[in-house]
């Protein structure tokens, strides 16, 4: 599974860290540094990860006491994408009018969004591994919150997180905190215990994997509890709410053309949503079916090319109106094919 490749991966990347006698551990990015965005995005050395602008829900767990035990709750698919009040009248056990904190109270009208541990660095307090979403992935590494990307203050971790690296205040405690899936050691925070890819234990992806191309990975939450709802030639669409997390042919059931006996020969291709301004060698294009959607407040783009494969060819039909022909972000050499996500 992959979360156990995740963690065996992260396991030797830990026995690496602490080989070296607790080098100064980081909260540095392993990717390009990006230009400055609106605040809703997050800071600009810490941004929010998601696809924003998409109908759908997610199954969320939402903590019901201390014990640790929980319930499923419905969020909208495009939480977490940028700053927002998100659990305020949506956390079903503290959020609500005359609940405790209650609607409009305390750490329910706190703002915070996901974030890219190993993208995330420069705010006030480090990132914490989410328990909202624990089991997914992005880009094969779990996944952060962060209220101090947002402006807001963390008053929900202390009471409502005990697992959370960053309670443990010595180094014994944090080794057996979380599982022993944390790591201790000199930050930019300080002297902390973090969750490895807070702490810059990140493992890099390959050249070629199911997260696409290094150059040009595959974004979105991969393992998602959800559904994702497309508005397609008059119809709703429902697809499943790790749409375009990694590499594979989305499509298939579920465009017409890729429903019945005759299905187009592209729809076994395999392809991505991706971050164009990553995608500066591979070819991508601004999602058709998604126009609304955005990713870090920049618009939703797609790439066959990155999953190595090329998608319907120009002259395919289309399940709806395709705008104009419009330039790639490849190469020259790279043309990219008409849109189909």
């Amino acid at each position: 599974m992959k979360l156990v490749a995740l963690l065996a991966a992260s396991c030797a990347a830990f026995s690496e860290a602490r080989s070296l006698q607790h080098g100064a551990l980081r909260g540095a990015s392993i990717l390009p540094p990006r230009g400055p965005h609106d605040p809703k995005w997050g800071t600009e050395s810490c941004p929010c990860i998601g696809i924003s602008g998409v109908q759908g829900e997610f199954t969320v767990l939402i903590e019901v006491n201390k014990t640790g035990e929980t319930t499923n709750a419905q969020y909208p698919a495009d939480v977490g994408s940028f700053c927002k009040t998100w659990d305020d009248g949506l956390d079903p056990i503290h959020c609500q009018e005359g609940q405790h904190p209650g609607k409009g109270n305390d750490w329910c009208a706190q703002p915070w969004c996901f974030v890219d541990a190993c993208n995330c660095d420069g705010i006030p307090s480090p990132p914490k591994v989410s328990q909202m979403l624990p089991t997914v992935v992005y880009e094969g590494r779990i996944l952060y919150y962060s209220y101090a990307t947002c402006g807001g203050e963390d008053r929900w971790t202390v009471d409502h997180n005990a697992h959370a690296c960053v309670l443990a205040e010595t180094e014994e405690d944090c080794m057996d905190q979380k599982d022993g899936n944390c790591v201790w050691g000199e930050t930019t925070w300080g002297e902390k215990c973090l969750g490895w890819e807070a702490g810059g234990l990140c493992t890099d992806l390959p050249k070629q994997s199911e997260w696409g191309d290094h150059d040009c990975p595959c974004i979105g939450f991969g393992d998602v509890n959800g559904t994702l709802r497309i508005p397609v030639d008059g119809a709703t669409l429902e697809y499943p709410g790790d749409l375009g997390s990694v590499c594979r042919p989305w499509h298939m059931d579920h465009l017409p053309e890729c429903v019945g006996d005759n299905k187009a020969e592209w729809c076994n291709d395999p392809w991505c949503f991706v971050d164009v301004d990553r995608c500066t060698s591979v070819a991508s294009r601004p999602s058709k079916y998604l126009p609304d959607a955005m990713w870090n407040g920049h618009k939703l783009y797609y790439s066959y090319e990155t999953c190595g494969s090329k998608g319907p060819e120009p002259d395919a039909p289309a399940p709806a109106p395709a705008p104009a022909q419009a330039e790639t972000t490849a190469a020259p050499a790279a043309a990219a094919p008409a849109a189909a996500a």
